[in-house]
């Protein structure tokens, strides 16, 4: 496990980033989604809304690894290396973020998922691949 420097968290904080997250299906198939909801829920897990996430949820589910990518309008970028958590469907942090969501686009989400960070990596072309946690 690993804690998510501030200047990370505060890129994942900011609506204007541009969040990817990317699984790998159990045959090696890559799959990447933008995911707006994304988020930290602490410094060392990642959060994010089920909006139709049907390929990203198995890949999560069977193989368990992510990567999310942000990229801010500075170009600052950061990659975290991160293990499935949980699925909410029900429940407090499912309520947050269907409301928050729902403010945005009137869909309800299917639920929440969280991940663990497990490595977090500068995206940067001064310091690509620098490691940060």
């Amino acid at each position: 496990m690993a804690k998510m420097p501030k200047e990370v968290i505060d890129a994942l904080a900011n609506p204007q980033n541009l969040k990817t997250l990317a699984t790998v299906s159990p045959s090696g198939v890559p799959n990447i989604v933008v995911i707006g909801t994304l988020g930290t829920l602490d410094e060392e897990t990642i959060v994010f809304a089920d909006l139709r996430i049907k390929k990203t949820k198995e890949n999560l589910l069977k193989k368990g690894n992510f990567t999310v990518n942000v990229v801010g309008a500075d170009l600052r970028s950061y990659q975290i290396k991160g293990e499935y958590k949980d699925y909410q469907a029900s429940g407090p942090l499912a309520d947050q973020f269907n409301e928050m969501v729902y403010k945005m686009l009137p869909i309800q989400i299917n639920g929440v998922v969280l991940g663990q960070v497990e490595e977090v990596y500068s995206a940067c072309l001064q310091d690509a691949g620098k490691k940060l946690a």
